[in-house]
């Protein structure tokens, strides 16, 4: 009887061991706190797309004032503890920004333990040309992003946008060109840290150039704005108008544009 319990005693030693062993793992130098959640390392970038994220963005902004939906969910980042812990910029419905840090347990169970009301990004209406971005305020201040500046300025000017995914195609004929893209469309391309063009695909059908044209703009109102040059080329029916190059669906008038770019480009001719 008493060699049985020994076995049980040592063997239930080593589960606990074992537990602490795993625990030490998991969460280096945690500190466990009797009234919150413990706090492990460091953060890491999260995924704005994954479920439990965007589960977490719904539950915080169902605990702020108004209650207002997400719109968006500007950035996220993440941290393992026992559970995880979400730390998110959210833009609700309502125009107000907030930082969060979500709590999810191992069970589900999430608690809002932080939360900060943020100043309010300006929104500003965006314009492209041949020479680069033109930004413009409600009070109708005027920005002008041209070919040539710093990446780090230019992305600095659009922080009202969401966040970009970014890319680099190392096989574009002009060599490697890194790449900002939205999901309205918007690609910006950048090579040696400097911005150098611009290009709209299809999804770009809300943004417009200063001169009004944009995805969808027909061929008969191309010819009404200037000297328009179409021709057939490996991409399709490709135009230039002021310093502009894109893509139409047909020759025709009733023909449509179907993308535009400026400066910079990659596209395998």
């Amino acid at each position: 009887m008493v060699k049985g319990y020994d076995m049980i005693r040592k063997f239930l030693m080593r589960v606990a061991a074992g537990a602490m062993l795993a625990g030490a793992v998991l969460a280096p130098g945690a500190v466990a706190a009797a009234d919150g959640p413990p706090i492990a390392g460091g953060w890491s970038n999260g995924n704005k797309a994954d479920p439990m994220v965007m589960a977490a963005a719904d539950f915080a902004a169902g605990q702020l004032p108004g209650k207002a939906a997400v719109k968006a969910i500007e950035a996220v980042s993440q941290q393992v503890v026992a559970g995880m812990n979400y730390r998110m910029t959210l833009l609700l419905v309502d125009g107000s920004r907030w930082e969060v840090v979500v709590y999810r347990r191992f069970s589900g169970e999430m608690q809002l333990t932080q939360s900060m009301k943020l100043s309010p990004v300006v929104e500003t209406r965006l314009g492209l040309n041949g020479q680069g971005l033109v930004l413009t305020t409600p009070k109708g201040v005027v920005t002008r992003i041209k070919f040539g500046m710093p990446r780090d300025q230019v992305m600095a000017a659009l922080n009202s946008r969401p966040e970009p995914g970014e890319s680099t195609n190392s096989e574009c004929g002009a060599g490697p060109i890194d790449f900002a893209s939205w999901p309205d469309g918007l690609n910006l391309l950048f090579q040696g840290g400097a911005f150098q063009g611009w290009a709209l695909d299809q999804r770009a059908d809300s943004l417009r150039l200063t001169n009004g044209v944009g995805i969808g703009t027909t061929v008969a109102r191309l010819r009404k704005l200037g000297k328009l040059r179409i021709e057939a080329s490996t991409l399709g029916n490709e135009f230039t108008l002021g310093g502009v190059s894109g893509l139409v669906s047909s020759r025709r008038n009733t023909g449509r544009v179907t993308n535009l770019w400026a400066g910079l480009d990659c596209s395998f001719r």
